[in-house]
């Protein structure tokens, strides 16, 4: 499994400086799942803004050159070609439509590393708001291998403007699971923290929502609703 991070190319008008999470559960062969996760700075059907995007599918085409990885994957409409180095460190990727209109094409960089693919993977998406900072951003929770204490875990959103000012900035956060426990109606409950903020996560029993609770040392904190969008 693979997880990476980074900026969507611009594409026409709907994309701009976007925040993209790139996920292989598995890897880079022919038919293997993959996920990508982004918003829109404005959709093409109403011009609605900051509307989340979450597509599953798989991938099509393999070819190697150079130790580089060439992939292709569509999804309903939407597909990808990206590159990956011969590393895995970094791919490159370029968003395309049937016309084959094409986005710039970005590098992300991995978040996650593991050549196992782990059926419990999951990832759940909804949106933050915090003060200025965080103005309805997509919010992207990656958690491998389930909650559990030291289990890994990924978030991944932009700041809509960042402390120091830069706006659409990208925040990631890898980290571990720690104090976790079950309840006794069957919610599961676990924090991790990027060592100013600290996530709460309450995992629902039917496994397809969670809760994100964030702090900061002040505890000052907002609570954050997310979906699943991909998991067993």
């Amino acid at each position: 499994m693979l997880v990476y991070n980074g900026k969507l190319g611009t594409f026409a008008t709907f994309a701009y400086n976007e925040s993209i999470t790139i996920v292989f559960p598995a890897g880079f062969a022919l038919n293997d799942p993959v996920c990508a996760f982004w918003q829109w700075t404005q959709d093409a059907a109403n011009r609605n803004k900051k509307i989340n995007v979450n597509e599953l599918g798989f991938i099509s085409s393999v070819t190697t050159k150079n130790d580089e990885y060439k992939l292709t994957f569509t999804f309903d409409f939407y597909g990808f070609n990206v590159t990956v180095a011969g590393d895995a460190s970094t791919i490159e990727v370029s968003l395309f439509n049937p016309a084959n209109n094409q986005s710039a094409a970005t590098k992300l960089e991995r978040q996650y590393n593991n050549l196992v693919q782990f059926r419990s993977t999951a990832v759940f998406t909804g949106k933050l708001n915090w003060f200025k900072y965080a103005e309805n951003e997509m919010l992207t929770l990656v958690i491998p291998r389930g909650v559990s204490n030291g289990a890994p875990v990924g978030l991944y959103h932009q700041w809509t403007v960042d402390a120091s000012g830069v706006e659409k900035a990208n925040n990631a956060v890898n980290s571990t699971f720690r104090d976790v426990k079950t309840d006794a109606d069957g919610e599961t409950k676990g924090t991790f923290g990027d060592g100013y903020y600290t996530y709460k996560v309450t995992l629902r029993s039917n496994g397809k929502e969670v809760e994100i609770v964030m702090s900061n040392p002040s505890h000052a904190e907002t609570k954050n609703e997310l979906k699943k969008v991909y998991g067993y």
